[in-house]
């Protein structure tokens, strides 16, 4: 794959993108995307950029993707569920909320992974811990411009 010609950020988005990596309190996906666009803005190519974050050549064009869509916006975009997990959101969602709260490891019991899979998979979804006995909550709609935002 050559360089990546057709990929362009304005010196003031390249600034921005910068200071968000440098200073702002981002998800690891956000702080991913943004490590992306701008190593493909300097010409690194998208096999290379996927070595040098550690992800997929999916995970770069899906980070492309997002931009081309959304502008910088794409920052907040979460990442599409695969396949597997895409089935399993609804039983995740239904679990992360059922009174009284489940545990990370009852919870993978009962969708079939571990419990270090499933809590992977509640924090990429946008839930949080809520406390240590368990429950979670959904997080993932953040105040954006005085409307909430829609993952």
């Amino acid at each position: 794959m050559t360089a990546n010609r057709s990929w362009h950020l304005t010196p003031t988005q390249r600034i921005l993108l910068d200071e968000l990596l440098r200073y702002g309190a981002l998800r690891d996906y956000e702080a991913q995307r943004i490590r992306i666009w701008l190593l493909l803005d300097s010409g690194v190519t998208y096999r290379q950029t996927a070595r040098r974050i550690g992800c997929s050549t999916a995970s770069v064009t899906r980070a492309v993707q997002a931009y081309h869509e959304y502008a910088l916006a794409g920052i907040g975009k979460p990442p599409a569920a695969n396949g597997k997990w895409r089935a399993r959101l609804p039983q995740l969602a239904q679990l992360a909320a059922a009174n009284p709260p489940l545990t990370t490891a009852q919870i993978g019991e009962r969708i079939g992974c571990d419990q270090s899979v499933a809590a992977k998979y509640l924090r990429k979804y946008g839930y949080h811990k809520v406390d240590l006995r368990g429950g979670w909550r959904w997080d993932g709609a953040r105040q954006e411009s005085g409307r909430e935002a829609q993952p």
